[in-house]
């Protein structure tokens, strides 16, 4: 059920264009709908103070959010992300979400990285899909204040979980492994 080689119509904005504007230090909507993002979205080690709707949208090239602090709402519902989205990595290069973090029926054409996240809202992921069949979509050690929702879900390849933390509610309803299961990892960290 993958949607990789989606045609993409929309108006193109260039990353930086997107940087600039999300590193205004404001409390006003940031929106973008039915656009494709051109070039890397570099958001490494920036404090981001205004909520986002990012809304249908492509991205071409990487996501980096690594050490990255996200003091509202971050909403990627129904976005592509045709290369890696880098929210957390092994040296503690987590992101922290003071808000909700909305991935409703957005799709990871290649690897997905949460290792360490810190999440003190809501994680929402329902429908979203995971097309990467060979390297693993790693939410290890990620801590969920509130929800992680993962309903609808499809998973075509590995996905760690283990060391997660979810002192709210976990939902994994009607969740799709497209490898039978086989190479879903829970548990504990080791």
């Amino acid at each position: 059920m993958s949607q990789k080689n989606v045609v993409f119509t929309g108006p193109v904005c260039r990353a930086e264009n997107v940087i600039r504007e999300l590193r205004r230090d404001t409390d006003q909507l940031y929106r973008l709908h039915k656009t494709k993002v051109s070039g890397k979205l570099d958001l490494k080690y920036c404090v981001i103070t205004r909520p986002i709707e990012i809304w249908n949208c492509k991205f071409a090239d990487e996501v980096d959010l690594r050490y990255c602090e996200f003091k509202q709402p971050v909403d990627f519902s129904g976005s592509t992300f045709c290369k890696t989205l880098n929210s957390g990595g092994e040296q503690g290069s987590h992101t922290v979400y003071k808000k909700d973090f909305i991935c409703c029926e957005a799709v990871f054409e290649d690897n997905a990285s949460f290792t360490g996240s810190y999440f003190e809202g809501s994680a929402v992921f329902s429908k979203a899909v995971f097309c990467d069949e060979e390297r693993t979509i790693d939410f290890r050690l990620a801590v969920f204040k509130k929800m992680l929702q993962c309903n609808g879900a499809t998973f075509e390849g590995p996905a760690d979980f283990r060391g997660v933390q979810c002192e709210g509610l976990g939902q994994f309803r009607r969740v799709k492994l497209e490898n039978g299961g086989r190479k879903l990892r829970w548990g504990r960290q080791g």
